[in-house]
């Protein structure tokens, strides 16, 4: 069954993993000066193949040096990591 991860522009700060309101998901950012592409990628907390893998469009996804990302419809806890 294939799943749907609402995302929307997200915000620059706090650096790393916040919580939004419910409805809105969590907030991700991550500092990374030189990256051209940048992918986040979630996976679920017990391992295993990624729950998503979202790639980061610079033009909306960036603020400067800062990449960011609000995904909505995640479980309440995960791992994630970055594609640079």
């Amino acid at each position: 069954m294939q799943h749907t991860y609402r995302t929307a522009r997200g915000r620059c700060l706090p650096l790393g993993v916040s919580a939004m309101n419910v409805a809105d998901g969590v907030n991700f950012a991550l500092f990374c000066r030189h990256g051209t592409a940048v992918t986040l990628v979630v996976y679920p907390e017990d391992g295993g193949e990624p729950l998503v893998e979202l790639p980061l469009d610079p033009h909306i996804n960036r603020t400067g040096d800062h990449w960011h990302v609000v995904v909505g419809g995640l479980p309440p806890s995960f791992c994630y990591g970055w594609r640079v």
